[in-house]
C-alpha cells in the first residue's frame, strides 16, 4: 500500500491522504484499438475536429431518451452550453470498458447511441491492417512459383489492376488486386491499408508503397 500511496498522497508523509480522482485514474485502463476507434468516432462526428464538444451537441446525436440520466453518469449539467472534453469523455467510456469483456457489444453500445451509421477506419485495428499485409504476402508467394519471387508476382498482378498506368492503385483496383490473389476483405479494412501504407496521403496506394510493406521491410509496424 505505501508504494501507491506515493503516486497517489494529498496530505503528508506522517498524515496520507489519497486524492479519489487520481486513485480511480490510476486504476483506470485506457482505451485501446477498435474500442478506442468507435469512442474517437462518436466524439469526432460530434466535435468537428475541436477538442472539446457542448452538451448541445451530444444531445443532437444521442439515440435514446434519457440523455439527462447520460449526463448524470458523466457529471456535468445537462445545460446545453457545458462543454465535455475528450478527455472527460474517453474517460467514461474507458471505465465502462473495464466491465464489458466482448468488443462486439461494446463497439454496439457506443455505436447505437451516437447513431454511427457507417463505422469507417477508425473501427480497423493495426494489428488488423498488419495481418491483411501478411495475408497478402502469403498468397503472393502461393500465387507466384519457387521460380518467381513475391516482387515479381506483385508487380505483375499490380501492373494488371494499374488500368491507367498511373503506377497507382484506387481501393476498386486494389479490390481487384486482392482478389485475383484469393483475398477478399470488408471495405473499412481496404481504406484502413490505403490509409496507413499511403505515405504522400494521394488517397491511392503506389507501388512503391505496397513493395515497401510486402517486400523489402516485411517486419515493418505498420
Amino acid at each position: 500500500m505505501q508504494a501507491y500511496m506515493k503516486f497517489y498522497n494529498k496530505g503528508t508523509e506522517r498524515n496520507p491522504l489519497v486524492d479519489y480522482s487520481a486513485f480511480v485514474n490510476g486504476l483506470r485502463i485506457p482505451l485501446e484499438g477498435k474500442r478506442l476507434g468507435v469512442v474517437r468516432q462518436a466524439f469526432d462526428k460530434m466535435s468537428n475536429g475541436a477538442s472539446q464538444i457542448t452538451v448541445g451537441q451530444a444531445r443532437a446525436c444521442f439515440s435514446y431518451d434519457d440523455f439527462e440520466k447520460w449526463c448524470d453518469a458523466m457529471e456535468c449539467s445537462a445545460a446545453d452550453g457545458t462543454f465535455v472534453s475528450w478527455q472527460k469523455f474517453s474517460d467514461f467510456y474507458a471505465d465502462i470498458s473495464m466491465a464489458m469483456i466482448d468488443d462486439k457489444q461494446f463497439i454496439a453500445l457506443v455505436s447505437d447511441t451516437w447513431s454511427l451509421q457507417e463505422l469507417g477506419t477508425y473501427m480497423v485495428d493495426t494489428k488488423d491492417v498488419e495481418t491483411l499485409l501478411a495475408a497478402i504476402r502469403h498468397n503472393l508467394l502461393k500465387y507466384g512459383s519457387s521460380r518467381h519471387s513475391e516482387e515479381f508476382v506483385l508487380r505483375e498482378v499490380f501492373r494488371d489492376f494499374d488500368r491507367d498506368n498511373s503506377g497507382s492503385l484506387t481501393i476498386n483496383e486494389l479490390r481487384g488486386m486482392l482478389f485475383k490473389i484469393n483475398l477478399t476483405t470488408d471495405e473499412c479494412y481496404l481504406k484502413a491499408l490505403i490509409k496507413r501504407l499511403d505515405t504522400n496521403g494521394n488517397g491511392v496506394i503506389e507501388f512503391e508503397e505496397l513493395q515497401r510493406f510486402i517486400v523489402s521491410d516485411p517486419y515493418h509496424r505498420v
